[in-house]
């Protein structure tokens, strides 16, 4: 069985964080900067944004090693086949 998981986009990353822009107000564009930081450093994953901070750059450093042994490649045919 294999599951195929998108990143989320950045609204989506908003209500995961709990966060909503407020038009005009500087405390509101001040924090949507600080998410969007966030957002683009995680990529939006579900796993790595929902994940304690001190655990996110491992998470990530998982996906590219997975993706860059080959697995991929492996995974994709299976699928593929079955």
């Amino acid at each position: 069985m294999s599951f195929e998981v998108f990143p989320l986009s950045f609204a989506e990353f908003l209500r995961f964080r709990g966060l909503e822009h407020v038009p005009y107000s500087r405390v509101s564009e001040s924090r949507m900067v600080s998410a969007l930081e966030e957002y683009l450093k995680t990529g939006g994953l579900p796993e790595v944004v929902l994940a304690d901070e001190s655990m996110r750059p491992r998470i990530l450093k998982e996906y590219v090693d997975w993706c860059s042994t080959g697995t991929w490649s492996s995974v994709t045919a299976w699928a593929t086949r079955n």
